[in-house]
C-alpha cells in the first residue's frame, strides 16, 4: 500500500496554468464596460481589492463588482449588476476550465486507486461559484476555497483543515503546488510531503514564487511516479 491516503492540489499553476496579470486585467475591463464604469479606475481598483476578496471579503462575484462600484461612487441597477455578474463568471468558466495537460489523467487514475483528493486554492468568490462547471469537479473529494474560508494559503490552518476534512493525517498527503505564499512551506511544517509543479517554459507568470529545496516535478504525470515509490517504501518498511 502507498504512504499517501491522500493527494492535494493547488489550482492555478498547478491543475490549471497560472493566470497572467493581463488576462485579470482584460477581464476587470469587460466587467467595467458592462456597467459603464471607467476602465482604468474600475481595473485598478478591482486588482487592489483582489487580496482582500480572496480572504473572504466578498463571497460572490456579484458582490465584488458591487464593491467596486461602491468605491466609485457608481450605483448600476440590479439588472446591469447581474449581466455583469453572468459575464465575468462565464470568462471564468472558460478560464478555470482550461485543465492543464495531464491533469485529468492523474485525477482520474488517482480515484481508480482508491486516493482520496483535495483542492486547497487561493482565489475570488468566481471560482467556486463556477467549481461544479469545471472538469475537475467530479474527481475531487474536498475543494477548499480561501475566499470561502476567510484565510489563504499563507496561513497554516488552511492546510489542516483541508486534512481534516479529507479524513487524513497531515502527514498521509502528498500536496502538489506551483510554490507560492509559503504553501509548500506551510504544507511541510504540517507534516504533508510538498512537491513543486515546475513547468519548463512557463517562467514566473507574474508570481514570486518560494525558494524551494525540496522534490520537484516538471509534469503532473510525475505525481503518478511518486506515488509508486511511496508504495514501494511503504512495502520496504514492512
Amino acid at each position: 500500500m502507498s504512504k499517501y491516503r491522500a493527494v492535494i492540489f493547488d489550482l492555478g499553476g498547478t491543475l490549471m496554468a497560472s493566470t497572467l496579470m493581463p488576462v485579470i486585467v482584460a477581464s476587470a475591463r469587460r466587467v467595467a464596460d458592462a456597467i459603464a464604469a471607467p476602465p482604468e479606475e474600475f481595473t485598478r481598483r478591482w486588482v487592489q481589492t483582489y487580496e482582500a476578496v480572496a480572504r473572504g471579503a466578498c463571497t460572490t462575484v456579484r458582490a465584488n463588482i458591487v464593491e467596486v462600484c461602491r468605491q466609485l461612487g457608481m450605483q448600476p441597477t440590479r439588472k446591469v449588476l447581474d449581466a455583469a455578474a453572468t459575464s465575468a463568471l462565464k470568462e471564468s468558466r472558460r478560464r478555470v476550465g482550461q485543465a492543464r495537460p495531464g491533469a485529468i489523467e492523474v485525477l482520474s487514475s488517482l480515484k481508480s486507486r482508491g486516493l482520496k483528493t483535495g483542492l486547497l486554492t487561493s482565489c475570488g468568490p468566481d471560482v467556486p461559484e463556477v467549481w461544479l462547471d469545471t472538469p475537475y469537479a467530479r474527481f475531487i473529494d474536498v475543494p477548499v476555497f480561501s475566499c470561502l474560508e476567510g484565510v489563504n494559503k499563507e496561513d497554516p490552518r488552511l492546510f489542516w483543515l483541508t486534512a481534516h476534512r479529507l479524513k487524513v493525517k497531515p502527514d498521509e498527503c502528498l500536496y502538489v503546488a506551483d510554490g507560492y505564499r509559503g504553501e509548500l512551506a506551510n504544507a511541510t511544517m504540517l507534516g504533508m510531503r510538498a512537491v513543486q509543479l515546475s513547468v519548463s517554459g512557463e517562467g514566473d507568470k507574474g508570481k514570486s514564487h518560494d525558494l524551494w529545496d525540496g522534490p520537484v516535478i516538471s509534469s503532473l504525470l510525475d505525481v503518478l511516479t511518486l506515488l509508486r515509490k511511496g508504495r514501494q517504501e511503504g512495502r520496504s518498511s514492512s
